[in-house]
C-alpha cells in the first residue's frame, strides 16, 4: 500500500495598504509566532536567572577563597610558632644544667 500522503495547509496572508506595510496574518501564523515569542521570553528569563545565580555564586566563591587563604596564612603562622617552642623544650632537655652559682669547677 502507497505511503500516507502528508496534507498541507496553506498559509495566506494579505498585504494591506501597501504604503503602510501592514501584515495581517492567518490565525494559525499569528498563534505560532505568538508562542515563539513567549518561548523566547522564557529562555531569555532563564538565562537571567542564571546569569544572576552565576555571579552570586562567584562572589561566594571569590569570597570563600579569601577567607580560606588568611585561614591558611595564619594556620602556618602557628605552625611555625608551635615547630620554634618544641624545638627550643627538646634544646633545654639536652643542655647540661650545672649545680651552683657558677663558681670554678674541681
Amino acid at each position: 500500500s502507497p505511503a500516507p500522503v502528508p496534507s498541507t495547509r496553506s498559509l495566506g496572508w494579505a498585504v494591506w495598504g501597501l504604503a503602510s506595510n501592514s501584515v495581517c496574518l492567518s490565525p494559525q501564523m499569528e498563534s505560532a509566532c505568538v508562542t515563539i515569542h513567549e518561548a523566547l521570553n522564557a529562555v531569555i528569563d532563564s538565562q537571567t536567572h542564571y546569569r544572576l545565580r552565576e555571579a552570586q555564586d562567584r562572589s561566594r566563591a571569590e569570597d570563600l577563597n579569601g577567607r580560606v587563604s588568611y585561614w591558611s596564612v595564619g594556620e602556618t603562622l602557628i605552625l611555625f610558632v608551635v615547630s620554634i617552642g618544641q624545638v627550643m623544650l627538646l634544646k633545654s632537655f639536652f643542655t647540661e644544667k650545672r649545680p651552683g652559682g657558677g663558681g670554678a669547677g674541681t
